[in-house]
């Protein structure tokens, strides 16, 4: 049977290396805490990037419509001013 001193010895062995793997696990939650913070901060600017080129891309595409719309309506233009032209040609013609 062992005597109290050893017992003792033995329990603060084990106190000792609990206390120890307790700081371990402090400063290995501290650190995680502290990269969650930057992978939410991280996440927060991607978000942002994403929300920014979400933004571009629209006033790209309504650039890109309106562009395609200026084109048509001078095609529009033009094919009026030349059905006009040959109106005009036509009255030139009956008033003869």
């Amino acid at each position: 049977m062992k005597n109290q001193q050893t017992v003792f010895d033995d329990l603060k062995i084990k106190v000792e290396h609990l206390v120890r793997a307790h700081k371990k696990l402090l400063e290995k939650s501290i650190s995680l805490e502290n990269e969650q913070l930057m992978l939410l901060e991280k996440i927060e600017n991607q978000k942002n990037a994403i929300k920014n080129l979400e933004e571009s891309n629209k006033i790209a595409k309504l650039a890109q419509a309106i562009s395609q719309e200026n084109e048509n309506t001078s095609d529009v233009k033009s094919k009026i001013n030349e059905l006009v032209r040959e109106i005009d040609k036509c009255m030139a013609l009956l008033n003869e």
